[in-house]
């Protein structure tokens, strides 16, 4: 995979990890079926269908002091230590797999 592929797919990954932890944030706030809530997990699905559709899975695991998907750091990485892996730490859970 080319430097600009590992870009795109990891740029993609983020985007998608940002909509998921949104989605989660609305949750807290509004209720299952708004907009808010809605939305962000349906763009996140999206993102994640198209990627999987070249790939049979990503996985996103939370390390220490960031989060990384493959062998790059994601950006919101510490958005998500405070958020989506906030709460799966809280249950034990380090990292997430999406497959097909």
């Amino acid at each position: 995979m080319s430097n600009s592929t590992e870009q795109d797919t990891s740029q993609s990954i983020n985007e998608a990890m940002k909509l998921l932890n949104s989605a989660l944030c609305a949750r807290k706030v509004y209720w299952a079926e708004h907009p808010s809530a809605v939305t962000p997990l349906q763009n996140a699905a999206k993102i994640l269908t198209q990627l999987l559709a070249t790939v049979d899975s990503i996985v996103v695991v939370a390390l220490q002091d960031r989060v990384v998907a493959g062998d790059q750091e994601l950006a919101c990485g510490q958005d998500l230590l405070s958020g989506l892996f906030g709460l799966l730490r809280a249950r034990g859970t380090q990292s997430i797999t999406f497959r097909r």
